[in-house]
Protein backbone atom coordinates (compact mmCIF):
# COMPACT_ATOMS: atom_id res chain seq x y z
CA UNK A 1 0.00 0.00 0.00
CA UNK A 2 2.71 2.53 1.42
CA UNK A 3 4.50 1.46 -2.32
CA UNK A 4 1.58 2.27 -4.54
CA UNK A 5 1.29 5.72 -2.20
CA UNK A 6 5.05 6.75 -3.27
CA UNK A 7 4.27 5.67 -6.55
CA UNK A 8 1.41 7.92 -7.34
CA UNK A 9 2.78 11.08 -5.48
CA UNK A 10 5.23 12.25 -8.14
CA UNK A 11 2.15 11.65 -10.88
CA UNK A 12 0.22 13.80 -8.76
CA UNK A 13 3.16 16.25 -7.84
CA UNK A 14 3.12 16.72 -11.87
CA UNK A 15 -0.18 17.10 -12.12
CA UNK A 16 -0.64 20.00 -10.03
CA UNK A 17 2.59 21.57 -10.74
CA UNK A 18 0.98 21.74 -14.57
CA UNK A 19 -2.08 23.23 -12.85
CA UNK A 20 -0.95 25.42 -10.80
CA UNK A 21 1.49 26.88 -14.01
CA UNK A 22 -1.17 26.79 -16.57
CA UNK A 23 -3.40 28.68 -14.21
CA UNK A 24 -1.35 31.27 -13.28
CA UNK A 25 -0.55 31.93 -16.85
CA UNK A 26 -3.56 31.93 -17.97
CA UNK A 27 -4.54 34.47 -14.76
CA UNK A 28 -1.43 36.70 -15.64
CA UNK A 29 -2.58 36.52 -19.27
CA UNK A 30 -5.64 38.09 -18.53
CA UNK A 31 -4.22 40.48 -16.30
CA UNK A 32 -1.90 41.92 -18.72
CA UNK A 33 -5.04 42.40 -21.15
CA UNK A 34 -7.32 44.02 -18.56
CA UNK A 35 -5.23 45.52 -15.44
CA UNK A 36 -2.03 45.68 -16.33
CA UNK A 37 -1.18 47.57 -19.50
CA UNK A 38 2.15 48.60 -17.87
CA UNK A 39 3.30 44.87 -18.83
CA UNK A 40 2.01 45.10 -22.47
CA UNK A 41 3.52 48.36 -23.57
CA UNK A 42 5.52 49.61 -20.13
CA UNK A 43 6.38 53.18 -22.13
CA UNK A 44 3.40 53.58 -23.21
CA UNK A 45 1.33 52.86 -19.55
CA UNK A 46 3.76 54.44 -17.57
CA UNK A 47 3.07 57.49 -19.14
CA UNK A 48 -0.33 56.90 -19.66
CA UNK A 49 -0.49 56.21 -15.62
CA UNK A 50 0.40 59.35 -15.00
CA UNK A 51 -1.64 61.39 -17.68
CA UNK A 52 -4.97 59.39 -17.28
CA UNK A 53 -5.67 60.23 -13.32
CA UNK A 54 -5.19 64.30 -14.20
CA UNK A 55 -7.15 64.49 -16.84
CA UNK A 56 -10.65 61.54 -16.76
CA UNK A 57 -10.69 61.22 -13.38
CA UNK A 58 -9.92 65.04 -12.71
CA UNK A 59 -13.39 67.41 -12.11
CA UNK A 60 -13.64 70.25 -13.06
CA UNK A 61 -11.90 68.79 -16.27
CA UNK A 62 -8.04 70.97 -16.57
CA UNK A 63 -7.53 72.52 -19.81
CA UNK A 64 -5.25 69.38 -21.72
CA UNK A 65 -2.28 69.70 -23.87
CA UNK A 66 -0.76 66.64 -25.27
CA UNK A 67 2.09 66.33 -27.34
CA UNK A 68 2.72 63.02 -29.30
CA UNK A 69 5.89 62.40 -30.73
CA UNK A 70 9.85 60.35 -30.26
CA UNK A 71 12.56 60.18 -28.24
CA UNK A 72 12.87 64.16 -29.98
CA UNK A 73 10.14 65.19 -27.98
CA UNK A 74 10.93 62.98 -24.71
CA UNK A 75 13.89 64.90 -24.38
CA UNK A 76 13.32 68.13 -26.13
CA UNK A 77 10.33 69.07 -24.20
CA UNK A 78 10.10 70.26 -20.33
CA UNK A 79 6.31 70.11 -20.25
CA UNK A 80 6.80 70.35 -16.40
CA UNK A 81 8.47 73.95 -16.42
CA UNK A 82 5.91 74.52 -19.39
CA UNK A 83 2.63 73.48 -17.38
CA UNK A 84 3.85 75.63 -14.53
CA UNK A 85 4.75 79.14 -16.49
CA UNK A 86 1.42 78.58 -18.46
CA UNK A 87 -0.87 78.00 -15.28
CA UNK A 88 1.04 81.48 -13.83
CA UNK A 89 0.08 83.21 -17.18
CA UNK A 90 -3.37 82.07 -17.67
CA UNK A 91 -4.20 81.46 -13.65
CA UNK A 92 -6.05 78.63 -15.01
CA UNK A 93 -6.32 74.73 -14.44
CA UNK A 94 -3.27 73.22 -17.50
CA UNK A 95 -2.48 69.88 -17.67
CA UNK A 96 0.76 69.72 -20.46
CA UNK A 97 1.75 66.37 -21.01
CA UNK A 98 5.25 65.38 -22.68
CA UNK A 99 3.96 62.25 -24.71
CA UNK A 100 7.84 61.43 -26.47
CA UNK A 101 8.34 57.60 -26.60
CA UNK A 102 11.46 56.90 -28.73
CA UNK A 103 11.17 55.57 -32.32
CA UNK A 104 7.31 56.72 -32.55
CA UNK A 105 6.34 58.32 -35.67
CA UNK A 106 3.28 58.65 -37.27
CA UNK A 107 1.60 55.11 -36.97
CA UNK A 108 2.77 55.19 -33.16
CA UNK A 109 1.26 58.43 -32.77
CA UNK A 110 -1.70 57.42 -34.17
CA UNK A 111 -1.84 53.84 -32.11
CA UNK A 112 -1.26 56.44 -28.75
CA UNK A 113 -3.71 58.90 -29.70
CA UNK A 114 -6.38 55.89 -30.02
CA UNK A 115 -5.49 53.89 -27.10
CA UNK A 116 -5.39 57.36 -24.67
CA UNK A 117 -8.86 58.64 -26.28
CA UNK A 118 -10.31 54.98 -25.68
CA UNK A 119 -9.44 55.86 -21.50
CA UNK A 120 -11.06 59.11 -21.47
CA UNK A 121 -8.41 61.40 -22.40
CA UNK A 122 -9.52 64.33 -24.62
CA UNK A 123 -6.83 66.60 -25.34
CA UNK A 124 -8.25 70.11 -26.55
CA UNK A 125 -5.05 71.21 -28.54
CA UNK A 126 -2.91 68.61 -29.55
CA UNK A 127 1.02 68.62 -31.19
CA UNK A 128 2.20 66.11 -33.27
CA UNK A 129 5.64 65.95 -34.05
CA UNK A 130 6.87 65.81 -37.68
CA UNK A 131 9.58 63.03 -37.68
CA UNK A 132 11.06 63.23 -41.57
CA UNK A 133 13.10 59.91 -41.22
CA UNK A 134 10.32 58.19 -39.94
CA UNK A 135 8.40 59.23 -42.77
CA UNK A 136 10.75 57.39 -44.85
CA UNK A 137 10.50 53.69 -45.69
CA UNK A 138 8.50 51.92 -49.03
CA UNK A 139 5.29 52.88 -50.33
CA UNK A 140 3.75 50.37 -47.80
CA UNK A 141 6.27 49.78 -45.31
CA UNK A 142 7.08 52.73 -43.51
CA UNK A 143 10.51 52.58 -41.52
CA UNK A 144 9.08 52.89 -37.92
CA UNK A 145 7.74 49.05 -38.85
CA UNK A 146 11.02 47.82 -37.74
CA UNK A 147 10.16 49.03 -34.49
CA UNK A 148 7.00 47.14 -34.08
CA UNK A 149 7.31 43.85 -31.35
CA UNK A 150 4.08 41.54 -31.02
CA UNK A 151 4.48 41.83 -26.42
CA UNK A 152 4.22 45.65 -27.15
CA UNK A 153 0.31 45.64 -29.43
CA UNK A 154 -3.02 44.40 -27.75
CA UNK A 155 -4.55 42.15 -30.50
CA UNK A 156 -7.17 43.93 -32.16
CA UNK A 157 -4.17 46.52 -32.80
CA UNK A 158 -2.48 44.24 -35.51
CA UNK A 159 -5.21 44.59 -37.82
CA UNK A 160 -4.42 48.66 -36.93
CA UNK A 161 -0.72 48.76 -37.90
CA UNK A 162 -1.84 46.50 -40.92
CA UNK A 163 -3.59 48.96 -42.35
CA UNK A 164 -0.88 51.61 -42.19
CA UNK A 165 1.88 49.15 -43.92
CA UNK A 166 3.68 46.89 -40.75
CA UNK A 167 3.98 43.81 -41.66
CA UNK A 168 1.74 41.39 -39.20
CA UNK A 169 2.23 37.86 -39.86
CA UNK A 170 5.51 37.34 -37.83
CA UNK A 171 3.74 39.71 -35.37
CA UNK A 172 0.40 37.83 -35.34
CA UNK A 173 2.46 34.57 -35.26
CA UNK A 174 4.52 35.77 -32.33
CA UNK A 175 1.92 37.52 -30.51
CA UNK A 176 0.04 33.35 -30.35
CA UNK A 177 2.90 32.38 -29.03
CA UNK A 178 3.41 34.73 -26.44
CA UNK A 179 0.06 34.83 -24.88
CA UNK A 180 -0.75 31.19 -23.03
CA UNK A 181 3.48 31.96 -21.51
CA UNK A 182 3.20 35.71 -20.59
CA UNK A 183 6.70 35.00 -18.21
CA UNK A 184 8.67 34.49 -21.11
CA UNK A 185 6.65 36.76 -23.85
CA UNK A 186 6.74 39.58 -21.17
CA UNK A 187 9.66 38.68 -19.30
CA UNK A 188 11.32 42.06 -19.87
CA UNK A 189 8.86 43.99 -18.61
CA UNK A 190 8.18 41.98 -16.06
CA UNK A 191 11.56 41.68 -14.94
CA UNK A 192 11.97 45.37 -15.32
CA UNK A 193 9.10 45.28 -12.77
CA UNK A 194 10.44 43.45 -9.80
CA UNK A 195 14.35 42.79 -10.58
CA UNK A 196 15.63 44.81 -12.77
CA UNK A 197 19.39 45.14 -11.72
CA UNK A 198 19.25 41.13 -13.03
CA UNK A 199 18.70 42.73 -16.45
CA UNK A 200 21.69 44.67 -18.72
CA UNK A 201 20.87 48.31 -18.82
CA UNK A 202 19.60 48.03 -22.25
CA UNK A 203 17.16 45.96 -21.43
CA UNK A 204 15.48 47.60 -18.46
CA UNK A 205 12.53 49.26 -19.11
CA UNK A 206 12.29 51.21 -16.24
CA UNK A 207 12.76 55.10 -17.43
CA UNK A 208 9.34 56.05 -18.03
CA UNK A 209 8.42 55.02 -14.81
CA UNK A 210 10.33 58.02 -13.44
CA UNK A 211 8.91 60.70 -15.41
CA UNK A 212 6.73 63.43 -13.63
CA UNK A 213 3.51 64.10 -13.58
CA UNK A 214 3.58 66.38 -16.86
CA UNK A 215 5.66 62.94 -18.65
CA UNK A 216 9.34 64.94 -18.35
CA UNK A 217 12.52 63.31 -16.99
CA UNK A 218 15.73 66.21 -16.88
CA UNK A 219 17.80 63.83 -19.44
CA UNK A 220 21.23 64.76 -21.23
CA UNK A 221 22.41 67.14 -17.97
CA UNK A 222 25.82 66.50 -18.43
CA UNK A 223 28.00 68.79 -20.40
CA UNK A 224 29.62 67.26 -23.51
CA UNK A 225 33.29 67.35 -24.40
CA UNK A 226 33.62 67.98 -28.21
CA UNK A 227 34.87 64.11 -28.56
CA UNK A 228 31.60 62.98 -26.75
CA UNK A 229 29.60 64.65 -29.27
CA UNK A 230 31.75 63.79 -32.11
CA UNK A 231 31.28 60.13 -31.15
CA UNK A 232 27.39 60.82 -30.75
CA UNK A 233 26.94 62.75 -34.03
CA UNK A 234 28.85 59.51 -35.72
CA UNK A 235 26.63 57.23 -34.30
CA UNK A 236 23.47 59.82 -35.81
CA UNK A 237 24.94 59.57 -38.75
CA UNK A 238 24.88 55.26 -38.81
CA UNK A 239 21.23 55.57 -38.14
CA UNK A 240 19.60 58.82 -39.98
CA UNK A 241 22.63 60.07 -41.79
CA UNK A 242 22.92 57.15 -44.35
CA UNK A 243 19.21 56.31 -44.57
CA UNK A 244 18.26 60.19 -45.37
CA UNK A 245 20.68 59.65 -48.46
CA UNK A 246 18.17 56.84 -49.87
CA UNK A 247 15.27 58.85 -48.67
CA UNK A 248 11.79 58.20 -49.77
CA UNK A 249 8.73 59.24 -48.36
CA UNK A 250 6.06 56.58 -47.81
CA UNK A 251 2.58 56.37 -48.46
CA UNK A 252 2.00 54.45 -45.42
CA UNK A 253 3.49 56.87 -43.42
CA UNK A 254 1.67 59.49 -44.50
CA UNK A 255 -1.38 57.61 -44.75
CA UNK A 256 -1.41 57.43 -41.10
CA UNK A 257 -0.44 61.00 -40.45
CA UNK A 258 -3.68 62.05 -42.51
CA UNK A 259 -5.55 59.63 -40.61
CA UNK A 260 -4.68 61.09 -37.23
CA UNK A 261 -4.90 64.73 -38.64
CA UNK A 262 -8.35 63.47 -39.74
CA UNK A 263 -9.14 61.52 -36.16
CA UNK A 264 -8.58 65.18 -34.21
CA UNK A 265 -11.14 67.26 -36.72
CA UNK A 266 -13.47 64.75 -36.59
CA UNK A 267 -12.90 65.14 -32.57
CA UNK A 268 -13.04 68.85 -33.24
CA UNK A 269 -9.26 68.86 -31.48
CA UNK A 270 -7.15 71.90 -32.46
CA UNK A 271 -3.75 70.64 -33.76
CA UNK A 272 -0.46 71.57 -34.50
CA UNK A 273 2.46 69.82 -36.26
CA UNK A 274 6.02 70.44 -35.00
CA UNK A 275 9.51 70.02 -36.62
CA UNK A 276 11.97 69.71 -34.05
CA UNK A 277 15.42 70.97 -33.68
CA UNK A 278 18.06 70.11 -35.58
CA UNK A 279 21.86 71.16 -35.43
CA UNK A 280 23.26 73.06 -38.72
CA UNK A 281 25.39 69.39 -39.20
CA UNK A 282 22.26 67.32 -39.05
CA UNK A 283 20.47 69.28 -41.61
CA UNK A 284 23.51 69.04 -44.22
CA UNK A 285 22.78 65.13 -44.18
CA UNK A 286 19.39 65.93 -45.68
CA UNK A 287 19.08 65.46 -49.98
CA UNK A 288 17.68 68.71 -51.16
CA UNK A 289 15.21 66.32 -52.88
CA UNK A 290 14.48 64.57 -49.91
CA UNK A 291 13.87 68.04 -47.91
CA UNK A 292 11.66 69.22 -50.70
CA UNK A 293 9.29 65.65 -50.77
CA UNK A 294 8.92 66.60 -47.28
CA UNK A 295 8.07 70.36 -47.44
CA UNK A 296 5.39 69.73 -50.35
CA UNK A 297 3.34 66.35 -47.75
CA UNK A 298 3.65 69.40 -45.11
CA UNK A 299 2.30 71.79 -47.31
CA UNK A 300 -0.33 69.53 -49.08
CA UNK A 301 -1.52 68.54 -44.84
CA UNK A 302 -1.90 72.12 -44.05
CA UNK A 303 -4.02 72.29 -46.69
CA UNK A 304 -6.45 69.57 -46.00
CA UNK A 305 -6.24 70.10 -42.67
CA UNK A 306 -5.84 73.56 -41.41
CA UNK A 307 -3.12 72.79 -39.11
CA UNK A 308 0.35 75.23 -38.81
CA UNK A 309 4.06 73.67 -38.89
CA UNK A 310 5.94 75.15 -36.26
CA UNK A 311 9.47 74.75 -37.70
CA UNK A 312 11.49 74.95 -34.89
CA UNK A 313 14.48 73.42 -36.38
CA UNK A 314 16.99 76.60 -36.09
CA UNK A 315 15.55 77.52 -32.67
CA UNK A 316 18.51 75.70 -30.93
CA UNK A 317 22.34 76.27 -31.67
CA UNK A 318 24.47 73.99 -32.07
CA UNK A 319 25.86 73.32 -28.62
CA UNK A 320 22.48 72.52 -27.77
CA UNK A 321 22.71 69.26 -28.42
CA UNK A 322 24.08 65.58 -27.81
CA UNK A 323 24.17 64.21 -31.44
CA UNK A 324 22.30 66.78 -33.45
CA UNK A 325 18.94 65.45 -33.26
CA UNK A 326 18.24 65.15 -29.25
CA UNK A 327 18.22 68.11 -27.16
CA UNK A 328 20.82 68.38 -24.46
CA UNK A 329 18.83 69.64 -21.06
CA UNK A 330 19.75 73.50 -22.45
CA UNK A 331 18.65 73.26 -25.74
CA UNK A 332 15.54 71.75 -23.93
CA UNK A 333 14.80 74.83 -22.23
CA UNK A 334 15.49 77.22 -24.95
CA UNK A 335 12.99 75.24 -27.42
CA UNK A 336 10.55 74.96 -24.43
CA UNK A 337 10.56 78.22 -23.99
CA UNK A 338 10.41 79.84 -27.24
CA UNK A 339 7.22 77.17 -28.42
CA UNK A 340 5.56 78.53 -25.18
CA UNK A 341 6.44 82.06 -26.35
CA UNK A 342 5.37 82.08 -30.06
CA UNK A 343 2.98 79.03 -30.05
CA UNK A 344 1.14 78.25 -26.81
CA UNK A 345 0.79 81.80 -25.14
CA UNK A 346 -1.26 83.44 -28.23
CA UNK A 347 -3.55 80.03 -28.53
CA UNK A 348 -4.53 80.21 -24.62
CA UNK A 349 -4.57 84.23 -24.77
CA UNK A 350 -7.92 83.24 -27.30
CA UNK A 351 -11.29 81.99 -26.04
CA UNK A 352 -11.44 78.09 -27.27
CA UNK A 353 -13.40 78.63 -30.05
CA UNK A 354 -10.78 80.90 -31.82
CA UNK A 355 -8.05 78.19 -31.72
CA UNK A 356 -9.21 76.65 -34.86
CA UNK A 357 -9.35 79.27 -36.88
CA UNK A 358 -6.34 81.10 -35.35
CA UNK A 359 -4.42 77.90 -36.41
CA UNK A 360 -5.58 77.55 -39.76
CA UNK A 361 -4.59 81.37 -39.93
CA UNK A 362 -0.55 81.00 -39.23
CA UNK A 363 0.48 81.91 -42.27
CA UNK A 364 4.58 82.53 -43.49
CA UNK A 365 5.04 86.12 -42.76
CA UNK A 366 3.76 88.39 -45.70
CA UNK A 367 1.78 85.58 -47.09
CA UNK A 368 -2.06 85.81 -48.11
CA UNK A 369 -2.30 81.90 -48.95
CA UNK A 370 -0.65 78.35 -47.61
CA UNK A 371 -0.24 76.98 -44.31
CA UNK A 372 3.69 78.38 -42.91
CA UNK A 373 5.41 75.87 -43.44
CA UNK A 374 8.09 77.93 -44.30
CA UNK A 375 11.80 77.84 -42.17
CA UNK A 376 12.09 81.01 -40.42
CA UNK A 377 15.69 82.17 -42.11
CA UNK A 378 17.02 84.26 -39.34
CA UNK A 379 19.83 83.87 -36.48
CA UNK A 380 19.59 81.13 -34.68
CA UNK A 381 18.21 81.79 -31.15
CA UNK A 382 16.07 85.13 -32.68
CA UNK A 383 13.18 85.89 -31.81
CA UNK A 384 10.55 84.99 -35.08
CA UNK A 385 6.68 85.24 -35.62
CA UNK A 386 5.08 82.27 -36.62
CA UNK A 387 2.15 84.67 -37.33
Amino acid sequence: MLDRRLNRCPRADVFWGLTLFVTAQLGLAVAIECWLPELRDPRYACRAAKLCPRTVAADPKPLTLVMLGSSRVQDGLDSSELERRLRRSFACDVVLFNFGIPAAGPVANLLHFERLWATGVKPELLLVEVAPMLLSGSDQVPQEAAYYKADRLWFHELAIVERYGVPVADLRRDWWQDWPVPCHGHRFAIMSLFLPRLLPYHLRLVGDRQVDQSGWLPRNTTPLTPEQRRLAQEHAWKDFGVPLLSFRLSDAACRAQRELLRRCREEHIAVALVWMPEGSKFQGWYPAEAETRIRAHLVELGDEFGVPLVDARDWVDDDGFIDGQHLHALGAAVFTERLRRELLAPVLALPREAWHSYLASIRRPGERGGTDVARHHEPRGKSATVR
